[in-house]
């Protein structure tokens, strides 16, 4: 289960919380900021998520489209618009 915080623009972490034994991991998103939209993968091996990239603590907003991989943390940007704002997205398969 992924969830995003819910105030705007700001600096926020994501975390996945296994259901099955209760425990919370934070995920390493430190040089991304105005983090949200995260679903996950059609194959569950991964989510995407919407950010700023390297502005953190900075207000402004999320212009980025990526893809973090679980098993290896791996963070892998898909689209970018500068100066723009990514309010939503949709998976197609």
């Amino acid at each position: 289960m992924i969830r995003t915080a819910p105030t705007v623009f700001k600096e926020r972490k994501l975390y996945l919380y296994n259901l099955k034994t209760g425990k919370k991991e934070v995920l390493k998103t430190d040089n991304y900021g105005a983090i949200e939209h995260a679903f996950f993968s059609p194959d569950n091996q991964g989510f995407f998520f919407t950010a700023r990239e390297n502005v953190k603590n900075q207000e402004g907003n999320p212009n980025a489209l990526y893809y973090y991989h679980l098993q290896t943390g791996e963070i892998k940007q898909i689209f970018a618009k500068s100066g723009s704002y990514i309010n939503n997205f949709m998976l197609l398969n």
